[in-house]
């Protein structure tokens, strides 16, 4: 029966519960499926690496696993398990208990942590208990996920740091022009942040993760890494905008006068938006300060947006504002619209601020702009975000079509 067992291999029939073994020693995996194989299908993989090609084609009721393997060890493929599946109860086991392993094994949410050898009787009922709890934990996310709850268990965590760790990997961006009307070109583009992990491809989603994990800080230098590498393709006369994060203000890294980013300061303008409660940052002004006498300018996002805005000037002092794209929405059509957007930009051109209208669509939006005097404009009426920045074509001849 044991020679019989191959990786991958399904033992009994199909109303069977399956389980995934998961051990270096090929003696002692064998012998465990052989004592498993009467009650459950069973799957085996002598490491970390071999289980997750199993994952990838089989959805077992359990894993059993070693802790200490070759290459990928019991407690890094937990974590990774945790990323696909929050639900499935995985067994580690060792023949050297160490309180840091347990304390790892609890933190990635282990439904046990056994020791080698491992008594069969005992194993029975971890395995019964472990089934049970699958089936409780199933459903009760299925309940969760009906009222919009959030569970917050052990594995849950763990399943969210895989999934945040896979998206900041998978991190790239796309590039959107913000059009001189004045000057006919492209004078700069928006950095727009996205990600290949299915489960926060939505930009706040991957924030609130960072939020959540207190790991925000490595979402703002991938994005930062991203734009330096989109650099050489962008044209002398524009500069990227990248997107700041208030809390990215707390990373010594970006303040460091020898990084990379540092050094091409000049070609990036750093937008903070107004929603973002600069309070929450120690001296945010000083803060501001500092990034400015290394050359960077200070753009604040979003204007009329948040409830921020006087204090976000008195605080920031930008070099450029950009009108929230529900200022600039028909635009045409509102004359109060009209009249606020143009005491805005008469506030900040007077304060020596450039101004760029977020979100414009339609050529009366564009018109309308005009006539107000903005020269700066950003939206789908002039491109969408691409994947390199690209020379947009004149928005106003779009608007003769």
């Amino acid at each position: 029966m044991a020679e019989q067992l191959a990786f991958g291999t399904k033992i009994g029939i199909d109303e069977m519960p399956t389980v995934l073994v998961v051990d270096d020693d090929r003696d002692l995996r064998l012998a465990m499926c052989a004592m498993l194989a009467k009650r459950f299908q069973v799957l085996q993989a002598s490491n970390g690496q071999e289980a997750l090609a199993v994952l990838s084609e089989h959805i077992p009721e359990l894993i059993i696993s070693d802790i200490t393997m070759p290459g990928m060890d019991g407690t890094v493929l937990l974590q990774e398990i945790r990323g696909r599946d929050l639900d499935i109860p995985v067994i580690l086991v060792t023949g050297k208990p160490q309180l840091e392993g347990a304390i790892r094994a609890v933190e990635y949410g282990a439904f046990r942590y056994l020791q080698k050898p491992v008594n069969p009787r005992e194993l029975e009922q971890v395995i019964d208990e472990a089934i049970h709890m699958r089936k409780m934990a199933s459903a009760k996310r299925s309940l969760f996920q009906m009222t919009n709850g959030t569970p917050g268990t052990a594995s849950d965590r763990a399943g969210q740091i895989a999934r945040f760790e896979r998206a900041v990997e998978s991190i790239y961006l796309h590039f959107q022009p913000i059009y001189s009307l004045d000057r006919g070109t492209a004078v700069g583009y928006e950095c727009l942040l996205r990600c290949t992990e299915a489960t926060l491809s939505e930009p706040p989603a991957l924030i609130r993760a960072g939020d959540e994990l207190g790991r925000t800080d490595e979402i703002g230098r991938a994005i930062r890494q991203a734009a330096l590498e989109e650099l050489p393709r962008v044209p002398e006369h524009a500069r990227l905008f990248v997107n700041l994060h208030y809390a990215d203000l707390n990373d010594a890294e970006l303040f460091d006068p020898n990084s990379e980013f540092s050094r091409h300061a000049e070609r990036f303008v750093l937008e903070i938006t107004e929603r973002e409660s600069l309070d929450a940052i120690a001296q945010a002004q000083d803060k501001v300060q500092q990034l400015r006498a290394l050359g960077f300018e200070i753009a604040m996002d979003d204007l009329g947006a948040g409830h921020n805005g006087l204090a976000a000037f008195a605080q920031l002092e930008p070099e450029v504002v950009k009108l929230d794209m529900k200022l600039v929405r028909n635009l045409d059509r509102a004359e109060k619209q009209r009249d606020l957007v143009q005491v805005m930009f008469d506030f900040c051109e007077q304060g020596g601020m450039q101004v760029i209208a977020e979100g414009v669509e339609t050529p009366e939006e564009l018109q309308a702009l005009s006539g107000i005097g903005v020269d700066l404009v950003q939206g789908y009426l002039i491109a969408k975000p691409q994947r390199h920045a690209q020379e947009p074509p004149n928005p106003w001849d779009s608007s003769k079509e």
